[in-house]
């Protein structure tokens, strides 16, 4: 059995109590491998009061395993307390449900909704568990002898009640993926990709915004408007960021455009940046075509 070591407990009253039991339960919840808890006190010194609940002394034994308290070893002037697990976190046993199980549950369920019983009649868990079949299975929880809880599994799965009643979305509805919609979505996401490195298509996605950069840049839109391009460039590299774009040469999405475009750290009208844009825009196409025919 695996066992650890209490070190060190405080609490102030008159809380103590509570604390101390809900800290031991919690252990044992976390430390599924652990049985015991265990606390050494010196001989002269009684265990602290919220403890004395849970903790039990151990007695000590030599290794012949006859008693001897007055050992003069490494615990000859100490005492050790121990905490079960099953003092808080009882064993239990699980087995096939059986129709007799029926008067030890149906006292829980009515403890937490009598709606069941008022749906499916007094007998509806003796119904259920000797309904049992290849398909449906049903398993209790027990515990010296009582049923202290119940487990249906069934292979019927009425799947529309389900998406009905639970949010199902990020497990595609439990719909089977066909590969014509894993081909889809693998498309989806490399176009995505793509428009994310690609700052001509970003900028024309968030055309909106990237006005709002202009004016704050001062540029109503006029024709006549003079750009820093070096300004717009730092702008648009913080908007790259909050909009996720990134490239290989990992750099920022307003000194792509500038580069791309011949007008880093000039200052431009904006006419000249738009017809700037169009001209790459135009050249990028013609490529695109001509890997097109000759591929």
């Amino acid at each position: 059995a695996n066992t650890v070591w209490l070190s060190l407990f405080v609490g102030a009253a008159p809380y103590d109590l509570d604390a101390a039991e809900n800290i031991i339960r919690t252990a044992f919840t976390t430390l599924n491998d652990t049985d015991y808890l265990l606390l050494l006190l010196p001989a002269g010194v009684d265990i602290f009061s919220p403890l004395a609940h849970s903790f039990e002394e151990v007695p000590i034994v030599d290794a012949a395993g006859a008693d001897d308290l007055d050992y003069d070893g490494e615990f000859g002037e100490r005492r050790v307390f121990c905490c079960n697990r099953e003092v808080f976190i009882p064993t239990l046993t699980i087995r096939p449900a059986r129709v007799e199980d029926h008067d030890d549950l149906v006292p829980i369920f009515n403890s937490q909704s009598e709606v069941l019983t008022e749906l499916y009649g007094e007998f509806f868990l003796a119904e259920l568990i000797e309904a049992q079949n290849e398909s449906t299975r049903a398993l209790v929880a027990e515990v010296d002898g009582r049923a202290v809880g119940l487990m249906s599994l069934t292979r019927d799965i009425k799947l529309g009640v389900l998406q009905q009643c639970f949010d199902l979305g990020p497990y595609n509805n439990l719909m089977q993926v066909t590969r014509a919609e894993t081909r889809r979505a693998e498309a989806e996401d490399r176009a995505a990709n793509a428009l994310r490195r690609d700052w001509l298509a970003t900028l024309h996605v968030r055309a909106a915004e990237v006005e709002e950069v202009f004016e704050a840049l001062g540029s109503s839109g006029d024709a006549d408007d003079v750009v820093n391009m070096e300004r717009l460039a730092e702008a648009l590299n913080r908007k790259g960021v909050e909009w996720s774009y990134t490239n290989r040469r990992k750099r920022g999405l307003g000194d792509q455009m500038t580069e791309d475009l011949g007008l880093a750290g000039q200052v431009v009208t904006r006419d000249a940046l738009d017809e700037a844009v169009g001209d790459f825009a135009a050249r990028r196409a013609e490529r695109a075509l001509r890997r097109g025919v000759f591929a």
